[in-house]
């Protein structure tokens, strides 16, 4: 369970976890995964893995929304989805 910190950095993003970014450009990246953040010419950057293996680097400045995307359990473990097409079970995490 993510606890809410007062101060600057309130852990908003957990990592390991997909979300839905906005920016303020209107540009929206859908089921991405934050890996942390990095520092670039000493400014806070926040890193994603898209599902395709890039990495994006999002300026904090430019960041308009976060939605969670996934289920998670209380624990923030991600849940597995199953369904069974032709006879065949798929696994995947939501």
């Amino acid at each position: 369970m993510r606890q809410i910190n007062h101060g600057s950095d309130d852990n908003l993003l957990l990592e390991g976890h997909l979300y839905n970014i906005g920016t303020s450009d209107g540009v929206q990246w859908n089921r991405i995964t934050f890996q942390g953040y990095k520092f670039i010419n000493g400014k806070q950057i926040m890193v994603f893995i898209t599902e395709e293996n890039f990495q994006l680097t999002i300026n904090p400045s430019f960041h308009t929304f976060t939605l969670e995307s996934g289920n998670y359990d209380e624990f923030g473990i991600q849940i597995e989805e199953t369904e069974v097409l032709d006879g065949k079970v798929n696994t995947r995490r939501s």
